[in-house]
């Protein structure tokens, strides 16, 4: 998925004809303008030749230009020679194009190296981070896929990446996350700060709020300068959970965009036969064709219309529900050790969708962030009925599509039924499956979420 357009300042051989268009065009202007006036020496252009060579080196190489410059040095001679323009002068105009096509050269060369240069260091940073984009493990009746794209600017190389593992628990862990910076420095540290929270999250027995801590504290003590936001998620079940077909999810976050859960239409009612009747206005707002794409912010509980902790719902445009909580803890790593970071958990249903994003998905220059993740409220509950592979390259083709700013790193799990074998369509499935929450540490009061 990591692909390495042309860079916008690469040489191109069509400043070699545009140079090659302004030499015919100006001997046509002399032969014309010395036949209509009479005196060809006065009417002699050879010395504006030299802009031949100087509109090449605009975007051509160094050949581009002295191949150029070489035809507008011959034409300069050969129209001295026809306008008769005497010995001293026609030297003098000769060697002004000459000089003018030397220095271009010299110009374009040094641009070529430092173009090479900049394409090297874009290159070794893209690789790097396609090292760290990690082969998603497949657990059993939990499918996983991922999407990673570079900025469509060529010298801009992000931080972004995700990762998923199964830890020595059996829970399944996501994470994703976004280093400050679009260099190569980006790269490297977004490398070392996902070396250090995997280690953390694959020991397992950890909320994903002590994992958060435990990596900013190792950071720190590495004397690693990072500024980064994440996102930490937790998938597990327990055996009274796995009876009523429900997981859990718990998260904590790091100044990350809140994730988003996907969840499928409302089961039939047992009256009527019908879609049950949703719970409140926002249920109502929110479950455009029968699927509906909740936004897990602050306070625990996921459910539209009640919050933990006391807080209090609130509604926004195409589903975003802002969930009453403490959000001072929702702060970037690096911003400094100790920092107290909350867990949130819920359970969802068989069927959801959860995705994990970077700022790059719904970030756009002039707009609100609320904005852009409404728009992919929207993308989601339209597309829900495809297939996980599907969703992703559809809302990334209606989001981002082939000109973005910045990088766009997205995560997405979909836990499908466990009444039957595992569906073909999620692949076959490696890696232990949700571990039996009993052997885990607390996690926050669950609520189920579902649409109601």
């Amino acid at each position: 998925m990591i692909a390495d357009g042309d860079h916008a300042l690469r040489p191109a051989p069509r400043w070699a004809w545009i140079g090659a268009a302004a030499c015919a065009a100006l001997v046509a202007l002399d032969l014309g303008s010395g036949s209509l006036s009479g005196d060809r020496v006065a009417s002699n252009v050879a010395g504006t030749l030299a802009l031949a060579p100087t509109l090449t080196g605009i975007g051509g190489s160094r050949r581009h230009v002295a191949a150029i410059g070489a035809l507008a040095t011959a034409l300069a001679v050969l129209l001295c020679l026809v306008d008769g323009v005497p010995f001293v002068t026609g030297l003098v105009r000769c060697s002004v194009v000459a000089l003018a096509a030397a220095v271009v050269a010299v110009v374009a060369g040094a641009r070529q190296h430092q173009l090479a240069q900049l394409q090297d260091r874009r290159q070794a940073a893209r690789t790097l981070q396609a090292a760290m984009l990690t082969e998603l493990p497949q657990p059993d009746h939990l499918q996983l896929a991922s999407r990673y794209l570079p900025a469509s600017s060529g010298d801009q190389v992000g931080g972004d990446w995700y990762d998923a593992l199964v830890d020595a628990h059996g829970s399944t862990v996501l994470v994703i996350g976004d280093v400050m910076g679009h260099d190569i420095r980006a790269a490297a540290t977004m490398g070392q700060v996902r070396a250090v929270l995997r280690t953390w999250a694959v020991q397992g027995g950890q909320l994903p709020s002590q994992v958060l801590t435990a990596t900013e504290e190792a950071l720190e003590r590495l004397g690693l300068d990072v500024l980064a936001s994440a996102t930490v998620v937790r998938i597990d079940q327990s055996p009274l959970e796995a009876e009523r077909g429900l997981r859990r999810i718990t998260w904590s976050s790091a100044g990350h965009p809140p994730p988003i859960l996907l969840v499928p239409a409302p089961p039939t009612s047992a009256e009527g036969g019908g879609p049950a009747a949703p719970a409140s206005p926002t249920d109502r707002a929110t479950a455009t064709g029968g699927a509906r794409a909740q936004v897990l912010r602050h306070g625990g509980d996921c459910a539209p219309g009640s919050a933990a902790g006391g807080g209090t719902a609130r509604a926004r445009p195409s589903g975003l529900v802002d969930l009453g909580g403490s959000a001072g803890s929702d702060v970037l790593l690096g911003i400094g050790a100790g920092t107290v970071r909350v867990d949130h958990s819920c359970e969802v249903p068989a069927g959801a969708t959860l995705l994990l994003y970077t700022d790059g998905l719904v970030e756009r220059r002039g707009s609100d962030l609320d904005v852009g993740t409404a728009a992919l409220c929207r993308v989601l509950e339209a597309e829900a009925a495809r297939e996980l592979e599907d969703l992703l390259d559809e809302g990334l083709r209606q989001l981002v599509g082939d000109g973005h700013a910045d990088d766009v790193a997205v995560l997405a799990v979909r836990a499908h039924t466990e009444e039957g074998p595992r569906p073909p369509e999620a692949g076959p499935a490696h890696a232990a499956g949700p571990a039996d929450a009993s052997s885990l540490p607390p996690a926050p009061d669950a609520a189920v979420l579902g649409v109601r």
